[in-house]
């Protein structure tokens, strides 16, 4: 019994260092289709499950902000994955902003 509680103790603990349900991530970059109706976004992800990319819209900017499901870390976060994300409007000379810092996303 003793052990099982120790063991129930490190878990706990271990779930409170790493944290529970979502984090935000970068947003690393991003692709405007040629209709600039969608964007190819770029966010350091690393095979995370469940990501998810909210698009906040106004008429000066349009707002990202990526996150995923909170795991234990096993190596190294210097990778990303790609989403696609639909705009109720054309892009045309909004700025992308990632909402996490408040700064401007690269655009090749």
């Amino acid at each position: 019994m003793r052990r099982a509680s120790q063991l129930l103790a490190i878990l706990v603990a271990s779930a409170a260092l790493t944290g529970c349900g979502r984090r935000e991530v970068p947003i690393l970059g991003v692709i405007v289709a040629e209709n600039q109706r969608s964007l190819d976004v770029e966010y350091g992800a690393c095979g995370s499950p469940n990501p998810g990319i909210s698009v906040t819209e106004t008429d000066d900017e349009v707002r990202l902000e990526a996150s995923v499901e909170r795991t234990i870390s096993t190596g190294s976060d210097d990778c990303s994955e790609i989403a696609q994300v639909a705009l109720d409007d054309p892009l045309d000379d909004r700025r992308i902003i990632d909402a996490s810092t408040n700064d401007t996303v690269p655009q090749p």
